[in-house]
């Protein structure tokens, strides 16, 4: 039945264009008609005539011109499939890695198709421009960064480029944010750069190393650094009043301190209006009014986190709030451990 098929193909090799190479020569068919040289060029005859198209001779893929049946070498591009192929200087389809004008292409083991985007070969994970060229470097596809190194290799692992670190996770795309290798955390911004020294985030202040290890449960910089990573700053009570104090009696502001020792809360009213504009407690300056607010997180280089509002006075003393967060009413245990999940101001009574 094979062979039938194949002389099918021999014979109207101009209806099948779109053939697949790899499809008889698995089959292992070997043709038996015969080459003949023309005017310089080659063509194919089998006892039915000439040969069109694809065909295979003693287990090698050729092709034949659609209109002449001449042996075509060089690139060929299939009419059928639109995909593109190597014929060698004998006309047999080439596999495998092929070198030339200084790139690097790759024709597919089994069919010779040759290779666009992604292909694993031996492994490894290699990517091919639109044209079929091995790429090196930084690679984009489908919004996500790839390295490939000079060998054309997808990297995984740590890959230092630019006097940089970056980290390309199992699958090879590179990882942004917060990284957990062991017991060990590490940063990449945005641009997957791996981050040294201080930094802020999401109200958490953080240290890394210059290894870009996060630092736990130490002294740095004057700052307490918990088990978690987060980064407390010591401030002695009359240190922190006094900041406060001075800020407020600004007369831009004029506005007054007060401070309620039970919620180890200092609270900054408008005197005019007994208004709350302003609070500091466990780390955090409360804004009601931006501008002071700003100037007081400035001077005391703790977070404004704008989400956490005092209501007014005669709210908090009878105890109807705590503060607004989210725009909605929460009400908080006085035994909430909260540098633990905040960073910012620790008193030291």
């Amino acid at each position: 039945m094979k062979k039938v098929i194949l002389a099918l193909i021999l014979l109207f090799g101009f209806s099948v264009s779109s053939f697949l190479p790899n499809a008889e020569a698995e089959s292992g068919i070997v043709n038996t008609g015969w080459w003949k040289q023309v005017n310089g060029k080659w063509y194919h005859y089998t006892s039915i005539g000439k040969s069109y198209g694809w065909i295979v001779s003693d287990n090698k893929w050729y092709y034949l011109d659609m209109t002449t049946g001449a042996m075509k070498t060089g690139w060929v591009k299939s009419p059928g499939s639109g995909k593109w192929y190597l014929l060698q200087n004998d006309g047999s389809m080439k596999t495998g890695w092929y070198f030339e004008n200084g790139k690097w292409y790759f024709l597919d083991q089994k069919d010779g198709e040759m290779k666009v985007g992604w292909a694993l070969d031996n492994g490894n994970w290699y990517y091919f421009d639109k044209n079929g060229a091995m790429k090196t470097g930084w690679v984009l596809d489908w919004n996500r960064w790839y390295y490939l190194q000079p060998s054309g290799a997808m990297k995984t692992g740590w890959q230092l480029d630019g006097g940089s670190w970056y980290y390309l996770t199992s699958d090879g795309s590179m990882q942004t944010g917060w990284l957990q290798l062991g017991k060990d955390y590490y940063y990449l911004n945005n641009s997957g750069k791996m981050l040294t020294g201080w930094i802020d985030y999401y109200g958490g202040r953080y240290y890394l190393y210059p290894s870009g290890v996060m630092a736990a449960n130490t002294e740095i910089d004057g700052y307490t650094i918990l088990p978690s990573g987060n980064a407390l700053k010591t401030f002695h009570h009359d240190e922190l009043m006094k900041i406060t104090e001075k800020i407020a009696s600004m007369a831009q502001f004029g506005y007054t301190v007060s401070y309620l020792e039970k919620a180890d809360l200092i609270l900054v009213k408008n005197p005019a209006t007994n208004e709350v504009v302003a609070s500091v407690q466990n780390g955090y300056i409360g804004s009601g009014d931006s501008k002071f607010s700003a100037l007081l997180a400035e001077q005391l280089q703790v977070p404004l986190a704008s989400h956490l509002i005092v209501s007014t006075w005669e709210q908090i003393l009878s105890g109807q709030i705590d503060y607004y967060e989210n725009n909605k009413i929460a009400m908080y245990p006085s035994n909430v451990d909260w540098v633990e999940i905040y960073w910012g101001i620790q008193w030291e009574q």
